[in-house]
């Protein structure tokens, strides 16, 4: 069976929804579809369905990047429930287990920061069994549901900064900021949390403020869109990766990209955000992985313009560019 074709004037680049509690991101998915009359649409990095906040949604060229950026950090604010721990790690969940009201009244703000404070750096976690990810092929919720035991395998992630933003010392509640690296779970934060206390926790609200250089504050609810308001609101494809190096070539090197042929850039200017162009995604190895330009003004080497993003592409020892990902503006 042939591959659909998106139509010729189908919008390449990245629209940030606010998505809203009780949406799941395929619902977001469905609705910017409907609302814009678009069919190549993908994202970078699930919410659940409790979880509000920035849900990066690429648009037909624009999903060739959402590899990339669902590997940059992520920033979440989140609420952690001490003295109930659920079988998801979260509110949505079964209570599994209570802590008595005196052991609850032991709990401190200053406790909960050092507790917090420990967890900062590369760990190894451990997701919730209720969680999408696959072992043999089957995602682990689909067990979990059927009521079979099962464990997620750990893995490391880091923590680049735990902050305790507010701790309701009546309600048990602690408010945390947390700047991570990607596939970090903070429901398993909770839980980890509260077992460093001696206690049961849960993760009872959440909401992604930032993805690399893209910012919640810049978003939109999919129920806000239309193909009115599309222009105002895409990103384009040269905008999408903010904190990644951004490497310049002039029209030879343009044409030399095209083909997928190596290019000697004529600057590259450094990205801004941990973890950027550090290898994620197809075409992992040696060098990293940078925004290939060219100027739309037809400047060979802006100082101040705005470019058009050639390719994704590895910027060798040697100083040359090959392309790891192209990008082809027609539809």
């Amino acid at each position: 069976m042939s591959r659909r074709r998106a139509r010729p004037d189908h919008p390449h680049g990245v629209l940030l929804i606010d998505k809203q509690g009780g949406q799941s991101s395929f619902d977001v998915l469905r609705d910017v579809k409907r609302a814009l009359g678009v069919s190549r649409v993908g994202h970078s990095g699930t919410l659940d369905p409790m979880a509000t906040g920035l849900l990066v949604v690429c648009l037909g060229e624009g999903t060739k990047l959402a590899t990339y950026l669902t590997a940059d950090d992520k920033r979440y604010v989140g609420e952690v429930s001490f003295g109930t721990s659920t079988n998801t790690y979260d509110a949505e969940g079964e209570v599994v287990a209570e802590d008595p009201p005196a052991r609850l009244a032991a709990l401190t703000r200053e406790g909960v920061a050092r507790a917090l404070a420990g967890f900062v750096g590369r760990i190894t976690q451990r997701p919730p069994a209720f969680s999408a990810i696959k072992v043999d092929g089957r995602p682990l919720y689909e067990r979990a549901r059927r009521g079979e035991e099962v464990e997620a395998p750990a893995r490391e992630v880091v923590f680049y900064a735990l902050e305790l933003l507010s701790f309701d010392e009546e309600r048990r509640r602690a408010v945390v900021s947390a700047w991570c690296s990607k596939g970090t779970y903070i429901r398993s934060l909770a839980h980890d949390l509260g077992a460093a206390l001696g206690l049961h926790a849960h993760l009872s609200a959440l909401r992604r403020v930032a993805s690399g250089g893209l910012r919640v504050e810049d978003a939109c609810p999919a129920s806000a869109l239309s193909s009115s308001t599309l222009a105002s609101r895409l990103i384009p494809l040269e905008r999408a990766l903010p904190s990644w190096p951004r490497a310049w070539v002039d029209a030879a090197g343009a044409a030399a990209l095209a083909q997928g042929q190596r290019a000697r850039p004529l600057r590259v200017e450094e990205g801004a955000s941990a973890g950027a162009g550090e290898g994620e995604g197809e075409g992992a190895g040696e060098g990293p992985l940078v925004c290939a330009l060219i100027a739309r003004d037809e400047d060979p080497d802006p100082r101040d313009g705005e470019g058009r993003l050639l390719a994704l592409a590895r910027l060798g020892a040697d100083g040359a560019l090959q392309v790891v990902r192209g990008v082809v503006y027609a539809g």
